[in-house]
């Protein structure tokens, strides 16, 4: 089994980022800007609220990574300390499931050693399309209830 949890700066280099989950939503925040900017002509105060909120957090919210999807193993970053993670090699899943919460989803993954790994997400569409593509036949389905 080669999963393991290592350092961050003990990560290959030489490998591709497939996906990276973001902590911080970038795209909405200046998506949010430019619908400011829009409504400034207008609506003059809503317009400056929602440009000033939007810039605020571009600037002052944390950006950290979740977790990363590479060719042959994925990287769960939400550890206690910023220096941990967890490289968890596609063939070592036994079986992984996407949980939804009502504050918080879970993607949780059981390593062939019996070891548990879970990591709190929230773009179900993207972590559960790369988990499909790599590590498809190993999914925990939800049983259907009448």
């Amino acid at each position: 089994m080669n999963s393991k949890d290592i350092k961050t700066y003990n990560l290959p280099n030489d490998t591709r980022i497939i996906y990276r989950l973001e902590l911080k939503p970038t795209f909405l925040l200046v998506v949010s800007m430019l619908i400011g900017f829009i409504l400034v002509i207008p609506f003059t105060s809503i317009g400056v609220v929602i440009i000033s909120i939007a810039s605020y957090c571009l600037v002052f919210l944390p950006s950290r990574v979740l977790l990363e999807f590479h060719d042959d193993y994925v990287i769960f970053y939400n550890k206690a300390s910023h220096e941990d993670c967890v490289m968890i090699y596609y063939e070592d899943i036994m079986k992984w499931r996407y949980i939804k919460g009502r504050k918080v989803d879970y993607l949780v993954v059981e390593l062939e050693d019996g070891t548990r790994e879970n990591i709190e997400c929230f773009n179900y569409r993207a972590v559960t399309r790369y988990m499909r593509m790599f590590a498809a036949d190993r999914e925990v389905k939800k049983k259907k209830t009448v």
